[in-house]
């Protein structure tokens, strides 16, 4: 009975998590966005969201769940997370050159050629959070699910705060300042992803003693 309800307890703790981060996203940055950008901009923006989870899913290959299956083997745990995580580190650099290399023509083909800063910077979104996949399915192999939450939680947190930070304070700067004269506000769609790299870029180091 104890063992059932310490798994019922982690399930929970798991799915909470993950409601909790799609219940910020869609009560704080949905309304946001579509007060803040033009319906238009606020389209490109969903867009390249979906183009990001669709490649998301094509990039880690299921490795997770193979990581799943494998690593729940006993005495198997590292090796299934060392194959993973070199495997995704391979393709990751890999596509991360693909996207550099061709960033125009795919700028062009996405019909943001006069943007090709959209496709380096979803490029570098993807590639942190396929980065950051194994980590997550090992917290949840290991059973520490009030790590997993924080780390999910806090991403969409840390989100939310550099939305913020990049679309309501600094357009309020002094231009003549440093951090003003480097602020672009003509570049709010930008500004929405690189707030979204820089959260995913920080939940990866925090997830870095996980692969040591």
């Amino acid at each position: 009975m104890t063992l059932l309800r310490k798994l019922a307890g982690e399930t929970a703790i798991y799915g909470i998590s993950s409601i909790l981060s799609r219940l910020l996203n869609y009560v704080i940055l949905t309304p946001y966005f579509t007060r803040v950008f033009l319906t238009e901009e606020y389209g490109n923006i969903s867009i390249l969201y979906t183009y990001a989870a669709i490649l998301m899913v094509l990039f880690t290959y299921r490795m997770e769940t193979a990581f799943f299956r494998f690593g729940s083997k006993e005495g198997e745990m590292d090796r299934a997370f060392s194959t993973a995580s070199f495997s995704l580190l391979g393709t990751t650099t890999f596509f991360c050159l693909l996207v550099g290399w061709f960033v125009q023509p795919i700028a062009g083909l996405l019909n943001y050629g006069d943007h090709p800063e959209y496709i380096l910077l979803v490029g570098g979104l993807i590639a942190l959070d396929a980065l950051a996949a194994i980590p997550f399915a090992r917290l949840r192999l290991e059973n520490r699910p009030i790590r997993f939450m924080v780390a999910k939680t806090g991403q969409i947190l840390l989100n939310i705060f550099f939305v913020y930070l990049f679309l309501e304070t600094l357009p309020n700067l002094d231009p003549q300042s440093w951090l003003g004269q480097w602020y672009d506000p003509e570049s709010r769609i930008s500004w929405v992803f690189v707030a979204n790299l820089l959260a995913s870029g920080l939940i990866l180091l925090l997830l870095l003693p996980v692969y040591l």
